[in-house]
């Protein structure tokens, strides 16, 4: 993201329309306040710049929407379990940081979703999930698969 504020005579200014406002220069109470924000926003964009700054995709406490991915998919029809190739609800209880990216760690203790599996195995909106699941269904008879493994399963 490109940088919204600028240092000017010591303090955090930002430019709007073509006015640049400098913070706490003026005592007029609205150019105060918009000082208090540009050294909040200036701030922030530091941190960004530093790699200290992550915006995770959901909360601690929200609900994601997981499926099989398609290798655990097959795998489920192929041991007798296709009734577990559906969407499960779980709650984000940890997200876990590291240099390469992030985990999502459910309250459940059972999954920890990583990060590029984002809209491939797990979803904010439930409708995403069931239209992906769907996709992988429609896919594994298109190409034959399910039907080859349940061939060989009876």
């Amino acid at each position: 993201m490109d940088r919204l504020t600028f240092k000017a005579g010591g303090f955090n200014a930002f430019s709007s329309n073509g006015l640049s406002t400098y913070g706490g220069m003026q005592k007029d109470a609205s150019v105060i306040y918009i000082g208090g924000v540009a050294d909040k926003l200036a701030h922030y964009e530091d941190l960004e710049e530093q790699g200290k700054l992550f915006t995770p995709p959901c909360a601690i406490g929200d609900t994601i929407y997981v499926i099989p991915s398609r290798a655990n998919y097959r795998l489920n029809i192929l041991n007798g379990y296709k009734e577990n190739n559906r969407v499960y609800e779980q709650v984000v209880c940890g997200i876990e940081i590291y240099k390469e990216g992030y985990l999502l760690v459910t309250c459940d203790g059972l999954q920890t979703i990583i990060d590029d599996t984002y809209k491939e195995i797990w979803f904010l909106i439930k409708e995403e999930a069931e239209a992906a699941l769907k996709e992988l269904r429609r896919s594994g008879r298109k190409t034959g698969e399910i039907k080859n493994i349940q061939t060989k399963n009876n």
